[in-house]
C-alpha cells in the first residue's frame, strides 16, 4: 500500500486570499443548509470581500435529518411555482 504525504498545514493557504477575485461569479451546491457555510465559508467570505456575485443552492431545506422531530419540526412546506431561473442568473429569462 502506497503511504501518503504528512499533511503540512503550513503549506496553507494553497493560494493568496487576493486569488478568490480572479475566479468571477460563483455558483455554491450545498445539499442542506448550512453546508455551503461549513464547506465554503471563507471563499464566500472572500468572494464578498472583492464584490464578486455569490449564488448558493440549497437541494433540500434539511428537515429530514430530525424527522418527527419535536424539538425542531420540520418548517411548512414552500409553495411551488412555475420554475424561473432569473432568480439564479440575473438578466436571464
Amino acid at each position: 500500500m502506497t503511504e501518503l504525504p504528512a499533511f503540512n498545514s503550513t503549506a496553507l493557504p494553497l493560494q493568496p486570499a487576493a486569488y478568490a477575485a480572479t475566479l468571477g461569479p460563483t455558483v455554491v451546491i450545498a445539499p442542506h443548509p448550512d453546508d455551503e457555510s461549513l464547506g465554503c465559508g471563507g471563499l464566500l467570505a472572500l468572494l464578498a470581500r472583492a464584490n464578486v456575485p455569490v449564488w448558493c443552492v440549497l437541494m433540500s431545506d434539511g428537515t429530514m435529518s430530525h424527522p418527527n422531530s419535536a424539538k425542531f419540526p420540520a418548517p411548512p412546506a414552500w409553495p411551488c411555482a412555475k420554475p424561473s431561473y432569473g432568480w439564479l442568473w440575473p438578466g436571464w429569462a
